[in-house]
Order: C-alpha cells, then sequence, then structure tokens
C-alpha cells in the first residue's frame, strides 16, 4: 500500500486541509445522525407504550383470572410482550442518541489535536524553507556585490596602467584595493557556496524525511477516522442486533399465547359465567272454556299465560353453586393448614411437658388453644358451606324433576342428570348422602358441629392420634389428653457424629438449649437422654441440646 508522504509531497496544504475538514465531520455530522437515529427508537418506543397503555384493561375493569377467557389472556400476553419490545427499543435509542455520539465526540476531539499538531508542524517546516531560501539570496547578493566591487577594482587599476596619468603611488593604492576586494569576494563567494550546500540538504531532508512524515501522519490520522467512523456505526449495528433475539422471542411468546387460544373453551366459559341452572317455565294448558266456563285466572289475564324463569329466585342457583365450591375448596385449605399447626403446637407442648427442665410448657399452650379455636370456627364455617350447597343441589334437582318430559334430553346437565324413575323425595335423599360424603373430616353431621367438644377433646391429625396415660403436671393436676401425646421412639441406634436435620423449629429457653430453625442440619454430639441430644451446628461450634423427637437422621 503506498503511502501519502511518497504520493502527496507536493498537496500538503490540501491534505491538511481535507483532514480537518473531514474530522470536523466525524464530531458533528455523525453524532447529529446517531441521535437522530435514536430520537426515531425513541418515539418508536413512545409510540408502542402509548399502545399498550391505550388497550390495557385498567385496574378497575379486571376480569377475575380464573374466569377469563383464553382470548383476553392471550390479547393480554400480546400487550405484555409489545410493552417489552418497547423496553428494548428504549435501550436501543439510549445507546445511538447518548452512549454512542459521546464516544464519536470524543474520539474526533483526539484526532483533531492530532491534526492541528501536524497543520503546525507542516506550518513550521514550510517557513524554515522559505527561510534559507531567503538566507542564500542574501548571501548570493553579498557575493554578487563583493564580486562586482572586486571587478571595478580590479578594472580602475587596468585603466590606470593604460592611462599612465596616475601616480604610482596611486596606482598601488587602487592595486591593494583590488587585492582587498578580492579577498571579500572570496570570502562571500565561500560563505554563498556553504549557504548552498547547507539549504541544499535541507531541502532534500525536507522533501524525502521530513514534509512526507508529516504528510503519513495525516495519512494516519485519516485511518484512524474512517476507522472511527466504522466502528461507530458496528457499534449502533451491534445494539440493533443485540435487542433482535430478545424482540425474537417476544414475538415467539406472541405465537405462543396466540396458539393458546381456544374458542372452545372460551365458550365453555361463557356458560359457566352466565348459566342460571334454571329450566324452561312449564307447558301452556288448555282451558276448554265451552259452556260458560270462566277462566281460572280471570278475565284480565291472557289464557295459558306463563311467567318466564328469567329474573326468578332460581336464576342464580347455578353461580352460587360454582361460588359455595370455591369458597368450601379455600376454607378446607385454611383447616388443613390449621390442622398442622395444631400438631406442631401439640408435640411442643407435650416435649416441654415431659422435659419441664427445659422450658415452659405453658408458653406453647395459649398458641394451641387458639390455633384450635380457629381450626373450630373454620370447620362451622365450613359445615355451613357444605349445608348451603347440600340446598342448591336440592333445588337444582327440584328443578329438573319439575321439567316437562320433552325437555329432559334437552336440558340434562351433570349438575341436573337424574334418572327419570326418580322421584323427587329420593332425588334429594341422595343430595343429602353426597353432601355427607363430601364433609371434611371432623366435620359433624348437625348444624352444632364442635360445640359438644372442648379444647381437650378435639379429634387430632392422623399422625398424633395415639394416646398413653395421663401425665400430672408439676402440682399434681391432671393436664388432660394434650399432655398424653405418644412422642417417637428414642433413637437409641443414632451414633455420634452422625449428621441430623431439624424437622420442626425450636426456640430454646434454658442456657443449654440450642435454637434451631425447621431443616438446619447438626452434627450429634451426645445421644438421646430422657427426650433430649445434644448437637452441635454443621460449619460452627454452638452446640446445645435439642429435643429429640425434633430431629431426623439424614
Amino acid at each position: 500500500m503506498t503511502t501519502w508522504g511518497s504520493e502527496l509531497w507536493d498537496r500538503a496544504e490540501v491534505v491538511v486541509a481535507q483532514t480537518l475538514a473531514d474530522t470536523e465531520e466525524l464530531s458533528t455530522a455523525l453524532p447529529r445522525f446517531l441521535k437522530d437515529r435514536g430520537e426515531v427508537e425513541r418515539e418508536y418506543a413512545k409510540a408502542l407504550r402509548k399502545l399498550v397503555t391505550k388497550y390495557q384493561v385498567k385496574e378497575g375493569k379486571k376480569e377475575n383470572t380464573s374466569s377469563e377467557t383464553t382470548q383476553s389472556q392471550g390479547f393480554r400476553a400480546i400487550l405484555r410482550e409489545v410493552g417489552y419490545q418497547a423496553g428494548q427499543h428504549e435501550v436501543l435509542a439510549e445507546n445511538l442518541s447518548s452512549s454512542l455520539p459521546v464516544k464519536v465526540k470524543a474520539r474526533a476531539k483526539e484526532l483533531a489535536k492530532e491534526t492541528e499538531k501536524c497543520r503546525k508542524e507542516s506550518k513550521t517546516l514550510a517557513a524554515g524553507q522559505e527561510a534559507e531560501g531567503r538566507s542564500v539570496e542574501r548571501a548570493g547578493g553579498k557575493y554578487c556585490r563583493a564580486q562586482g566591487d572586486y571587478d571595478a577594482a580590479v578594472a580602475n587599476v587596468r585603466r590606470a596602467e593604460e592611462d599612465g596619468v596616475v601616480s604610482r603611488n596611486e596606482e598601488e593604492k587602487l592595486r591593494a584595493i583590488a587585492r582587498s576586494r578580492q579577498v571579500q569576494a572570496d570570502e562571500y563567494k565561500a560563505r554563498y557556496a556553504q549557504q548552498v550546500v547547507r539549504a541544499n540538504q535541507r531541502r532534500e531532508e525536507y522533501y524525502t524525511a521530513t514534509l512526507p512524515a508529516v504528510i503519513d501522519s495525516l495519512h494516519r490520522i485519516n485511518l484512524e477516522r474512517a476507522a472511527a467512523w466504522q466502528q461507530a456505526l458496528q457499534e449502533g449495528v451491534a445494539a440493533e442486533q443485540a435487542v433482535v433475539p430478545i424482540l425474537a422471542k417476544c414475538r415467539t411468546d406472541m405465537e405462543a399465547a396466540l396458539a393458546a387460544v381456544s374458542p372452545e373453551e372460551d365458550c365453555q366459559l361463557w356458560v359457566d359465567r352466565f348459566k342460571t341452572g334454571n329450566v324452561p317455565p312449564a307447558e301452556y294448558q288448555f282451558e276448554d272454556l265451552s259452556g260458560g266456563a270462566v277462566p281460572a285466572h280471570g278475565k284480565t289475564r291472557t289464557l295459558s299465560r306463563v311467567k318466564s324463569p328469567e329474573g326468578g329466585e332460581n336464576s342464580n342457583l347455578f353461580p352460587r353453586k360454582r361460588e359455595l365450591e370455591k369458597r368450601i375448596t379455600a376454607v378446607e385449605a385454611e383447616v388443613t393448614k390449621g390442622q398442622k399447626e395444631m400438631a406442631a403446637l401439640q408435640l411442643m407442648v407435650a416435649t416441654y411437658r415431659q422435659n419441664p427442665k427445659f422450658g415452659d410448657a405453658g408458653k406453647f399452650q395459649g398458641e394451641l388453644e387458639a390455633a384450635i379455636l380457629r381450626v373450630q370456627v373454620l370447620e362451622a364455617d365450613l359445615h355451613a358451606l357444605n349445608s348451603e350447597l347440600a340446598e342448591v343441589d336440592r333445588k337444582l334437582a327440584q328443578l329438573r324433576l319439575s321439567l316437562p318430559p320433552a325437555y329432559s334430553s334437552n336440558f340434562s346437565t351433570p349438575e341436573l342428570r337424574r334418572e327419570g324413575s326418580l322421584s323427587s323425595t329420593s332425588a334429594a335423599g341422595s343430595l343429602l348422602s353426597v353432601e355427607q360424603e363430601n364433609k371434611p373430616p371432623g366435620s359433624s353431621s348437625s348444624n352444632s358441629i364442635s360445640s359438644e367438644k372442648d379444647n381437650d377433646s378435639l379429634e387430632e391429625p392422623l399422625e398424633f392420634k395415639s394416646r398413653v396415660s395421663e401425665v400430672p403436671n408439676d402440682e399434681g393436676e391432671d393436664v388432660g389428653d394434650w399432655g398424653s401425646v405418644d412422642l417417637p421412639p428414642p433413637p437409641l441406634a443414632w451414633s455420634l457424629n452422625t449428621t441430623v436435620q431439624s424437622i420442626y423449629p425450636f426456640q430454646g429457653e434454658a442456657e443449654c438449649n440450642l435454637t434451631m430453625v425447621a431443616g438446619e442440619q447438626f452434627h450429634l454430639v451426645e445421644p438421646d437422654s430422657d427426650g433430649w441430644s445434644k448437637v452441635q451446628k454443621l460449619g460452627g461450634e454452638e452446640e446445645g441440646y435439642v429435643p429429640t423427637s425434633f430431629l431426623q437422621v439424614l
């Protein structure tokens, strides 16, 4: 590759001017382009955000997620992905309009400084050449004048010799002047020759070394300027490519959301949402008015007019049934949670009563009683909900049995489907039996559930149903069944340094106790003794006694 120093040595001023112009373009035009490009992305992201806000369902108008159609879910997913796309375009806009222009301007400023330095150096070198030229001219002028003076002096001596009118002394004076002028001319001639040689050497160095070096520096600056321009635009393209996978992922998620839309499920959801459980009205009855008979409903009413079922007392049976089923499921979950809490508290109370030196059982007795009360209230609510559900089922069954035979096949639903030969009494009895089967364990068949049980006789979960003989407290009084929970047998077979894990949390009250949380791991230091084991935390030095029944071997 050729260099500018060897090719453009005689165009230094043009090269400097063009380099300065290109550097100025790098520092102004390219940053403006990147900012404008970023503004385009920012405006697009803003438009996407506005679009999402426009079609986003307001908080107060949101549907229940459980009853939302797949079409609504799909559209909500589309809006969410569009919002993600807007975010990526905002990131791209930030890179294009802020980060890249700053970097480009900083690099252009560095190149402009280097270009200005080269311009000054080129100007200095050119001024030096001009000075050398003036020096040669001055030396040549002095030599020319001295040579002219010498030639004039020689002419005077020759004229005096030819005329013979000048005395001998005057003639010697003229010869002396001629000799001095000769010496002076020879001296200026030597100086002129030296100046010419020095100027030629410097000119040769200027055109072969110093000036080409400056122009080569400008060549390098232009290469770096073009590389900076190229790199800036490449980084812009890379920023766009960086968001492409995320945008593609958004489009993929959009396709998945659209594929998940199920028109059949949405139509079925309409059935679940708007179905009332009502049945068509009864058939019109013919009234024979021959022989002067009076209509049963009077003259003011239309014959055989039957009231429409819409808006009647049975119009909300099916939605009420769905609501009750959801509430029953929620309450059953709360009951199960409460029973687990009761089981843990029962174990804590029993452990502390068997080993009073490690803590006060009364601390947990209050919590246990509160947990029992909560479970009793929940079971009472569950019984009431089951009773109401049974009543709704009974009304739905009565509606089904009241259908005319012609409607039975068309309006037979899973909730109302019964054998055609069943009577209303047998249908109601079947529903009551179903009600009893659906009740959770521990619930009573009467409305006064749990009213005949006190806190000490509430049925326990299966894992804590075994009982032992009653254990008296420190005062010798009977503490009831809660103090008689059968603990797991002590793990006598556990060897020392066995790794064990806590099943329940334990808050030690004595100095020798060790506080632990559920799931924490320990080394067994001392085996079980009176229901207590000494353990040491893994990775630590803390050790102390904890209930053996709270541990399990890993």
